[in-house]
């Protein structure tokens, strides 16, 4: 997990530029996904908001990954 909590900017996307080189590398697909969590997350409706991207067709992998980043604050990758 990375935690750019306390780098800038730059060193975020020179992070996000090294995970892509090396993505491309070995040749499988990245989804990256940038979020203002003190902004976007204070009212969210998690039950609703699961029950949406699963009636939409996101995948349980998906669904798994943004339940454990954001309901559960911590993520493995």
């Amino acid at each position: 997990m990375l935690d750019l909590e306390e780098k800038g900017t730059m060193d975020a996307i020179g992070m996000l530029r090294i995970i892509s080189e090396s993505t491309l590398d070995i040749n499988k697909e990245l989804c990256a996904s940038f979020v203002d969590g003190q902004k976007t997350l204070e009212h969210v409706n998690w039950t609703k908001l699961m029950h949406i991207l699963k009636e939409t067709g996101t995948d349980w992998h998906k669904r798994r990954m943004i339940s454990k980043q954001y309901m559960k604050q911590g993520v493995k990758v």
